[in-house]
């Protein structure tokens, strides 16, 4: 069923001074942005949450049936409390690329802040049952100082999308959309790749290889020669770090999930 709430009934505990830094075309953006529980991805929930306390301003209704946690639990733990049921190795993976992920969005100033976002997906396990899910946290507002101030977190139910069902790593990436850049975090290389630095061709290629594909059948659906495929990647492999061809079929799957 879609949500309803507007931006003011959404947050009605933060304070009119942080409402005012919000335009009303931010305000038109959040609501949209809420009204994504129809989208098709999956069930979704929300929170906004302070970037720096991370203590959260408000949850949407149906978090509690939809994680299994009432309200209280998320107030108490904060918008992390997802990766805290994450296995270890799961967890240390999530803090490395969430730090990362994060210094980038906070080495990026002015307007191009807002509405810029970090994304995950991981698996955690409720109910005795694993689940998939992608969690976005979008930057609302921004401070006097140029700091990152409020952020919405939506939390997608993607358990039943093949893609990533069998996917037990930590994946993410960072959206820039003001200034049209976006960073995918390479596993293999500890590092996040401009994805900016590949042409439309590379990035075709590079979706073939994440889909399984094969040279042949990729030179084939791209109507270029199987030299030609080879060609851009081996320029894939330079721009994105991999060191042979495994470890770009592994970003590119990645790339194929977060894109």
């Amino acid at each position: 069923m879609a949500h309803s709430e507007n931006l003011g009934q959404a947050i009605p505990s933060v304070s009119e001074d942080s409402l005012r830094q919000i335009s009303a075309e931010e305000r038109k953006y959040i609501d949209n942005l809420i009204s994504r529980i129809n989208s098709g991805l999956g069930p979704l929930f929300y929170l906004f949450y302070h970037y720096h306390t991370k203590g959260i301003l408000h949850i949407s209704k149906q978090c509690e049936e939809f994680t299994g946690f009432p309200s209280s639990t998320w107030y108490e733990r904060g918008p992390a409390l997802f990766t805290e049921l994450l296995e270890t190795e799961a967890q240390q993976e999530m803090k490395r690329q969430s730090n990362i992920c994060w210094q980038k969005l906070e080495n990026i100033t002015g307007e191009n802040r807002i509405r810029s976002s970090v994304t995950f997906i991981y698996a955690v396990q409720l109910k005795k049952q694993f689940r998939h899910f992608l969690d976005q946290h979008i930057v609302v507002t921004a401070g006097e100082e140029d700091d990152i101030n409020l952020c919405l977190a939506l939390f997608t139910d993607i358990t039943h999308l093949k893609e990533v069902t069998d996917h037990k790593h930590v994946l993410s990436s960072v959206s820039i959309p003001r200034s049209q850049k976006h960073f995918v975090y390479n596993t293999v290389t500890e590092q996040l790749i401009d994805l900016n630095k590949l042409t439309t061709r590379e990035k075709q290629v590079l979706a073939g290889y994440g889909s399984g594909k094969h040279t042949e059948r990729i030179a084939d659906e791209l109507s270029i020669s199987p030299y030609t495929v080879q060609t851009h990647r081996s320029k894939l492999l330079g721009k994105t770090g991999c060191n042979n061809l495994a470890e770009l079929i592994h970003f590119a799957r990645m790339y194929s999930i977060l894109q």
